[in-house]
């Protein structure tokens, strides 16, 4: 003989979302299909729950990253385009003060000299300093002549 089941049949709706626990369903007791990104109330969505790699900039809006949001860290050298630097972005300076590069490789600034003074070269390694034009020696006009005589 064959022994009968009882099957209670429960509408779809029957069953109230808060008589379910937290807990009482799965992962594995739901379908691949089960839940759906229309189905997820928004303050689900927590940080949290976002992979570190899961955003990337096509799914983010065109002013989504102002610069108050990057660290400084993040503006590297290799994301500067080449020539993308203005003279209007440099820092203000003294006038007449010359750009070099000390023995470090770091720019630093030539401070001006007096009316009349040369821009003399201390070597490789130092920067240049404005000096008086010696006592003798080739005239001022001749010391600029970079060509033959």
């Amino acid at each position: 003989m064959m022994a009968l089941t009882k099957v209670k049949l429960i509408a779809d709706d029957a069953i109230a979302q808060a008589a379910v626990a937290d807990d009482a369903i799965g992962a594995d007791q739901l379908a691949s299909s089960a839940v759906v990104t229309a189905s997820i109330v928004n303050d689900n969505i927590t940080q949290a729950k976002i992979a570190d790699d899961a955003v990337g900039a096509d799914q983010l809006a065109a002013s989504a990253v102002v610069t108050a949001s990057m660290v400084d860290s993040s503006v590297t050298t290799a994301k500067i385009a080449d020539d993308a630097v203005t003279l209007a972005k440099m820092a203000s300076g003294t006038d007449g003060n010359i750009i070099s590069y000390d023995a470090s490789g770091n720019p630093v600034a030539v401070a001006t000299g007096s009316a009349g003074q040369l821009l003399t070269s201390a070597g490789a390694g130092a920067p240049p300093t404005f000096a008086d034009a010696p006592a003798s020696g080739p005239s001022v006009g001749k010391a600029f002549f970079m060509g033959q005589l």
